[in-house]
């Protein structure tokens, strides 16, 4: 019987992503917000509401995974480069 590999947390580690697709969320979150504000200004709520929540929202916490990505890199390599002393 097959066990299967060993746990791990792999699947669950973020990628640094590349130079285009950091730019490519940026631009898509800044962009659509001006929709947002724009619906807002128009009273437009459930346009404005909708473009937040299907568009910025998920462009945002792409933007804090990175963020957390970047961190947690930099935590990784202190401690790398402590170790090694």
């Amino acid at each position: 019987m097959s066990i299967g590999p060993p746990p791990s947390d792999a699947g669950h580690r973020l990628c640094r992503p590349t130079e285009k697709v950091f730019h490519g969320v940026c631009n898509e979150l800044w962009w659509v917000s001006t929709y947002v504000a724009q619906g807002l200004v128009r009273q437009q709520l459930i346009y404005a509401k909708t473009m937040l929540e299907t568009v910025v929202r998920p462009m945002f916490l792409t933007m804090l995974a990175f963020s957390v990505r970047a961190e947690e890199a930099k935590n990784t390599l202190a401690c790398l480069r402590a170790l090694s002393r």
